[in-house]
């Protein structure tokens, strides 16, 4: 019985993953952008050049250097707004697509209790 409440206790307060002040969620994000882009660009330098091999070290850079770029704006983002940035972000995409719940709040009114007597 211990050991089970020793494992729930060490699941419970473990600590993220972080790099580079993203964490693993964003990091996967950044990645995946920076894949779409260095496959587009490997595809692009591949047609033009003829060769699979330039087009693959070309996407491989690309994929580097954009992934490394995402992550370093998310880290601004986060530094300038707050923490939840990239969240609320995504979330609102989801919204404006129709795919997020319906507990969002998307108008306000104001209600009174009745007629004032007095």
């Amino acid at each position: 019985m211990d050991a089970d409440i020793d494992k729930l206790a060490d699941a419970l307060t473990h600590e993220p993953n972080v790099f580079m002040d993203c964490t693993a969620k964003e990091l996967g994000i950044a990645s995946t952008i920076g894949a779409i882009s260095g496959l587009m660009v490997t595809t692009l330098v591949a047609i033009i050049f003829s060769s699979f091999m330039v087009g693959f070290v070309a996407g491989l850079i690309i994929f580097m250097l954009s992934t490394f770029g995402v992550v370093t704006f998310i880290q601004t983002m986060k530094g300038r707004y707050y923490e939840t940035w990239l969240d609320e972000k995504i979330f609102l995409f989801k919204v404006s697509l129709g795919l997020g719940g319906s507990h969002f709040v998307d108008r306000s009114a104001r209600y009174s209790r009745g007629a004032r007597r007095g």
